[in-house]
């Protein structure tokens, strides 16, 4: 995940979302994902037939929460 003043993004691109707008991009399941799609298209983040670019209502992050490979959760 990375922050910048314009977006909160998820791997590379899989996730985009813009603070004040009502509207996210997906790139998942593209070629060169960061996380492996096990063959599901972007559409399982937005519905079938949907776009790439959705509407959507709002979104809040309360935590994130970053462990190391090897703790046990």
């Amino acid at each position: 995940m990375t922050y910048d003043t314009f977006f909160l993004i998820f791997g590379n691109s899989e996730l985009r979302l813009k603070q004040g707008e009502t509207k996210f991009f997906t790139n998942f399941g593209i070629a060169n994902s960061f996380y492996d799609s096990s063959g599901e298209k972007y559409t399982v983040l937005s519905g079938e037939g949907a776009a790439r670019e959705e509407i959507y209502e709002d979104f809040e992050v309360f935590a994130v929460h970053f462990r190391k490979n090897d703790e046990k959760h």
